[in-house]
């Protein structure tokens, strides 16, 4: 019931709420067609290299971070539940990057004669690394909301995106050689700004 409560809440603060979801939805929407549709019908086969999937993955972070500064707007009542919102906003980050992606390959492989699939052991390692990722993303922007103040987490998971996007445009190519480890890294920062967040609602 704890969980259902927050992701009502998560929901609403994201826009999914009376007077606003016309909105968000239509912004959702907008997302899934640029994404999942017309720039996947325009690279045809070439949207199967596993650069491309990769980053596509890894789009969780960019919906994970929001939401995770959004949800530490108002402060936890306990560590539970503050893990259950990090939990929600990466559920949230992965759904929509697992959705666009899943959307971007049907429309691929049913306008295009594929020969070479996409590399499926590439993709399996680049979809743990990019929900490892989001999950430490959005620990870390959990802290610093709750440390500092939404605003602060909010700013922070904008410089977080930007060093990624610069980290993605300088190393493409290395992505899928390197999604394991940069699956470990996360998830040892995941657990360390989690532990930052215990001490930080039990000092409360």
């Amino acid at each position: 019931m704890e969980a259902t409560s927050e992701a009502r809440q998560l929901l609403g603060r994201l826009g999914f709420r009376q007077g606003t979801w016309l909105r968000c939805t239509l912004l959702h929407a907008a997302l899934l067609i640029a994404f999942g549709f017309l720039l996947p019908y325009e690279k045809g086969p070439d949207f199967l290299d596993a650069v491309i999937l990769g980053a596509y993955l890894c789009l969780s972070v960019v919906f994970a971070a929001p939401a995770a500064a959004e949800s530490f707007a108002s402060p936890p009542g306990t560590f539970q539940v503050a893990v259950v919102r990090v939990l929600l906003s990466v559920l949230y980050g992965t759904l929509m990057s697992f959705s666009i992606l899943v959307a971007g390959m049907a429309v691929v492989y049913t306008t295009r004669v594929i020969v070479v699939g996409p590399d499926l052991r590439a993709l399996a390692e680049s979809a743990v690394f990019a929900v490892m990722l989001a999950l430490a993303v959005a620990s870390v922007v959990a802290w610093i909301s709750l440390r500092y103040s939404a605003g602060a987490g909010k700013g922070s998971a904008r410089v977080i995106f930007m060093g990624l996007l610069l980290l993605f445009f300088l190393n493409a190519r290395r992505l899928p050689d390197v999604a394991l480890m940069g699956a470990a890294l996360s998830a040892m920062c995941a657990m360390g700004s989690l532990l930052l967040l215990l001490r930080k609602v039990q000092a409360r």
